[in-house]
């Protein structure tokens, strides 16, 4: 998704993910979720709607390949909310490597190149990132409620506009600032 969409695009469509967590809380984890956090996921659903701006062909690959992520990282976290007061903080990291191996190992054989020193490079910091920023959701999930954490979420879409304007010169168009706008009121709502 993102080689395929502008990173504000695919930043402001996976935010789904915090508003599916709130929604799903209740029925899955039987956490409470009031009126006015529902209110805000059906909003933050409406707003990600207009995002898409679903007419005859607009949906494309990149579009479909972020909101299946989001629906699967929304499920990995209601499972992580639910086993995380119970196994260690290493055997979910080790779990959460070993599952990122399995799948992504197909798709990396699928387009293999050798990589170079700096590849290596790249590869190992994002590593260091992803196991410290996994590391640090483990935590999050056994002290708090899931519709809390992953609220806290909304910060990656500021970051996701920085870098893609600065790295990729991707500009987000008024309706895309419009809709994330939309979707991180709702996610910050449900904090209430």
């Amino acid at each position: 998704a993102f080689a395929a969409i502008p990173l504000a695009d695919a930043y402001a469509i996976a935010f789904l993910t915090p508003l599916a967590v709130t929604a799903l809380s209740a029925p899955v984890l039987g956490e409470h979720v009031g009126w006015r956090q529902w209110l805000a996921v059906v909003i933050g659903f409406a707003a990600v709607i207009g995002i898409l701006r679903p007419n005859f062909g607009a949906i494309g690959m990149g579009q479909l390949d972020i909101l299946a992520s989001a629906a699967a990282f929304a499920g990995s976290m209601l499972l992580l909310r639910r086993i995380a007061k119970t196994e260690s903080s290493g055997a979910l990291l080790l779990v959460y490597f070993i599952m990122f191996i399995l799948i992504g190992a197909p798709l990396a054989i699928v387009r293999w190149h050798t990589p170079v020193f700096s590849d290596f490079l790249l590869m190992a910091a994002t590593g260091v990132c992803s196991g410290l920023g996994n590391l640090l959701l483990i935590l999050a999930f056994r002290y708090a409620a899931a519709a809390i954490v992953s609220s806290f979420m909304y910060c990656q879409l500021i970051w996701g506009t920085v870098f893609g304007a600065l790295l990729f010169g991707d500009l987000p168009d008024a309706i895309t600032i419009g809709g994330a706008a939309i979707i991180m009121l709702c996610g910050i709502y449900t904090l209430t």
